[in-house]
C-alpha cells in the first residue's frame, strides 16, 4: 500500500510539472490511466479533464483506451460526462459494440431518461448480434436502478419466456421479487427453477438468501450448503459469497461458534474482500467468549486500522485486554491514543484527566487501575456511539 501511494506520488508529481511548468514528460497508457482513476476518485475535475485530454491525445487510436476512461467515469458516478464522452468518442450508431453499447444504457438509465434509454434499446435490438447477453444486462441495470419494478418485472418475464434456459434471467426475476416484498412468490420460483435445474447453485444460493428473511435459518443454511456442493471449482467468487451468507447466518442466529469456524476459512481465502471478514469474526469471537483470540486479531488490526474505525478497534481490545487480565496493556494503549488521536478522543481523555500521566495510574491499587480502565472504556463506547 505504501508502494502504490509512494508511486502515485511520484506520478502525480510529474504530471503537474508538466502542467505547470511545460517540462519533457513522456507518460504510458497505465500511467494515464492512473491518473484518470485518481483524479476521478478525489474529485479533481479540473485536473482530471486535463488527463483525459492529454490521455486522448497520446492514445486516440486505441479503443480500448478510451472504454477505460468511459468505465472510470461511470464507477465513479459522473453518468454526464461519461455519457458525453461515448457519444463524442466511441459510439456509432448502426455498429454493434457490446462493452459502448451496454455502458450508453446504463448511463441513460441512471440519468433517469426512460424514454431515451427505451428508444435506444429498440434501436439496438433491432440487428443486434448478443440479444440474449443483453437482456440479461438490461434485467439486472432496471432492477439495480430500483426503480418502477412492476414494470421491469414484466420486462424480465418476457425475457424469461424468450430465453427460457437463461439462469441470469430467473435470478433477476426473483431478486426483483425480493425487492418487492413478494418473498413468498420468489421462494415458489425458486422452487420451480430447481425442479428444472436441481445442481444450480446459483439459484440454492438465492433460496438461501430468501429462506434468511423469514428467519428461517435452518432450512436457510441447508440451502447453502447445496449451494456449495454444486458450486464449480472455478467459480471462486460465487464459493466466497456462499460462504460468507453461511457465516451471517450462523452469526445472526447466535451460533457464533459455526460462525467463526465459516470466517476464519473466508479470511484465509484469497479473495479480495477476505479482509472484511475480521471484524464479524471478531464480534463473533467475543459473543463466544473467546478472548484471547479477538485480542490477538485485535491487536493485528490496531497496527494498520483507518482512523475512522480506530475508537471502535480501541474499545473492543481494551475490553479483551481486560477479559484477559492484560490492565498494563489496556492502559498503555489508552495513552498511545490520546498521543496519536487528540482529538478522537479528547472527551473521555479529559474526563478521567488521564493526561496527568501514567504514574498516577500506577500509584493506584489494581482493583483503581481497573475501574479507571473500565471508565474509559464507557467513554470510548460513547464516543464511538456519537461519532
Amino acid at each position: 500500500m505504501e508502494e502504490e501511494d509512494e508511486e502515485i506520488a511520484i506520478l502525480l508529481d510529474r504530471f503537474s510539472d508538466f502542467i505547470n511548468n511545460g517540462a519533457t514528460e513522456f507518460f504510458d497508457m497505465d500511467d494515464m490511466l492512473s491518473l484518470i482513476d485518481y483524479f476521478a476518485a478525489t474529485e479533481d475535475i479540473e485536473n482530471l479533464e486535463e488527463a483525459i485530454n492529454l490521455g486522448l491525445e497520446l492514445y486516440s487510436y486505441d479503443k480500448g483506451f478510451k472504454i477505460l476512461i468511459a468505465r472510470t467515469l461511470v464507477e465513479y458516478e459522473d453518468y454526464e460526462w461519461a455519457l458525453e464522452f461515448l457519444e463524442t468518442e466511441l459510439y456509432v450508431k448502426g455498429k454493434h459494440d457490446r462493452e459502448v453499447e451496454f455502458l450508453v444504457i446504463e448511463c441513460l438509465l441512471q440519468l433517469r431518461k426512460t424514454e431515451e434509454v427505451n428508444m435506444f434499446i429498440e434501436e439496438i435490438e433491432k440487428e443486434c448480434p448478443y440479444r440474449e447477453d443483453l437482456a440479461e444486462h438490461i434485467a439486472m441495470l432496471f432492477n439495480d436502478t430500483n426503480e418502477n419494478l412492476p414494470r421491469t418485472l414484466k420486462l424480465i418475464k418476457k425475457f424469461c419466456k424468450i430465453y427460457p434456459g437463461n439462469q441470469m434471467l430467473k435470478i433477476e426475476l426473483c431478486y426483483n421479487l425480493e425487492m418487492q416484498g413478494r418473498i413468498k412468490e420468489a421462494l415458489d420460483l425458486c422452487e420451480k427453477f430447481l425442479d428444472e435445474e436441481p445442481y444450480s447453485a446459483d439459484i440454492w444460493f438465492v433460496k438461501g438468501r430468501l429462506l434468511a428473511t423469514f428467519f428461517e435459518y435452518d432450512k436457510a443454511l441447508e440451502a447453502l450448503d447445496f449451494a456449495l456442493s454444486c458450486v464449480k471449482p472455478t467459480y471462486v467468487n460465487t464459493k466466497y459469497f456462499i460462504l460468507r451468507f453461511k457465516a451471517r447466518c450462523y452469526h445472526i442466529n447466535g451460533n457464533y461458534y459455526k460462525a467463526i469456524e465459516v470466517y476464519e476459512e473466508l479470511l484465509k481465502s484469497d479473495h479480495d474482500h477476505a479482509p472484511e471478514n475480521e471484524m464479524p469474526l471478531i464480534e463473533c469471537c467475543m459473543h463466544a467468549e473467546e478472548y484471547e483470540k479477538a485480542y490477538k486479531l485485535l491487536r493485528k488490526m490496531l497496527r494498520r486500522i483507518d482512523p475512522d474505525d480506530f475508537m471502535t478497534i480501541l474499545g473492543k481490545f481494551v475490553y479483551c485486554c481486560l477479559e484477559t487480565d492484560r490492565m498494563d496493556e489496556a492502559v498503555e494503549i489508552i495513552y498511545d491514543a490520546i498521543k496519536l488521536l487528540p482529538s478522537l478522543i479528547y472527551e473521555f481523555a479529559s474526563r478521567l484527566n488521564l493526561v496527568q500521566g501514567m504514574s498516577d495510574l500506577e500509584r493506584n491499587g489494581e482493583e483503581n487501575k481497573k475501574d479507571r480502565i473500565e471508565m474509559a472504556l464507557h467513554y470510548i463506547n460513547k464516543t464511538v456511539n456519537q461519532n
